[in-house]
């Protein structure tokens, strides 16, 4: 008798809550499997970027090592993003799968959003001469992903591996971001050239 109830309440708080999940997930019934996960792991790294954010603001602090690791996985969590959900995506076109190109751009921000987050979380553990304040870190890490390089600020430590290795991904961020407007421009121009070509027609 207990299971039986157990399974209608559950049924019925599911039902009840399945509209709230799909809206927060993003969650398209005609969309394939491959771009729902990709449209829940936008989401899920769009609330971590606001998090992060807030944690800079308030400079909330972390032990040495948990703040490592805690910086670590979110590289590894930022890697993976741009990976499956930038970089694999143009690789996957097909004519049964056209690339959105706005929703690339997009993803491509977000994920040099994120990025740039998690590597000042790396910087705050590792620090950067002069020492300031998390945003100073956030700021620092924005300059070596965009590879401006002002000189203000320099890291220590482990800081300067990981600092080579954002201006790497900075650039290859920038580079996709460039060819997706251009693809996006192109895509436009032909459009609006096979518009003038039947109007021309008729």
């Amino acid at each position: 008798m207990h299971n039986f109830i157990y399974s209608i309440l559950r049924h019925s708080i599911f039902d009840s809550i399945r509209p709230f999940l799909k809206l927060i997930s993003g969650w398209k019934p005609d969309s394939t499997l491959g771009s729902n996960w990709r449209r829940i792991f936008s989401r899920f790294v769009l609330i971590l970027c606001v998090a992060l954010i807030i944690e800079a603001t308030f400079s909330i602090s972390r032990s040495f090592a948990g703040g490592f690791l805690f910086a670590s996985g979110l590289i590894v969590i930022g890697l993976y993003y741009f990976l499956d959900v930038v970089i694999a995506i143009p690789f996957r076109a097909s004519a049964s799968f056209p690339v959105n190109i706005f929703r690339l751009f997009l993803d491509n921000l977000l994920s040099g959003c994120f990025l740039i987050l998690a590597f000042s979380s790396v910087y705050r553990t590792s620090g950067i001469d002069p020492d300031t304040s998390a945003l100073n870190h956030i700021y620092f890490s924005a300059v070596t992903f965009s590879t401006l390089g002002f000189g203000d600020y320099s890291p220590l430590g482990y800081g300067k591996a990981f600092a080579a290795i954002e201006a790497m991904i900075g650039n290859l961020h920038l580079g996709i971001m460039v060819a997706t407007l251009f693809q996006g421009l192109q895509n436009q121009s032909s459009d609006n050239h096979s518009g003038n070509d039947q109007n021309d027609s008729k």
